[in-house]
């Protein structure tokens, strides 16, 4: 269950509506949890309160670690930079090395360009920092 959706229903669990809530979020992000705290009668106010910037170019120290074969794992935790990895990595000529490495992704959803790029990826039973970190300790 992505995240957005499983806090949505810990809210509408633990809280009745008309209430107002305020979600901080960045400034490229999903529709969850407003649309279904929306849905069920709760007035909820969005700040964007950051914006993250793509960078132009993976660092000189990532290709060289990934043409060598350095890179033991790779750990992705959104979808949108796991897009940008892939474009990355591509415009890099890194197609064949990544697809070499595992990719070990938050969800389904940060998987799907991976996946799509035909890397290999293992995606964690929950969509949190813990069960990711499990799933990098099942690989020794």
């Amino acid at each position: 269950m992505p995240g957005g959706i499983s806090l949505s229903r810990v809210i509408r669990e633990t809280l009745q509506p008309p209430l107002t809530l305020l979600h901080v979020t960045g400034r490229h992000h999903k529709e969850e949890p407003a649309f279904s705290l929306r849905a069920a009668g709760f007035e909820v106010l969005t700040w964007e309160a950051y914006e993250a910037r793509a960078t132009e170019s993976l660092p000189d120290e990532a290709v060289k670690a990934f043409r060598t074969g350095e890179i033991g794992v790779a750990l992705h935790y959104s979808r949108r930079s796991a897009d940008l990895f892939v474009r990355l990595a591509e415009r890099a000529g890194l197609h064949a090395a990544i697809r070499e490495c595992p990719h070990l992704c938050l969800s389904a959803d940060v998987a799907a360009p991976l996946r799509a790029a035909g890397a290999a990826t293992r995606v964690a039973d929950q969509p949190d920092e813990d069960a990711l970190l499990k799933l990098v300790m099942s690989l020794s």
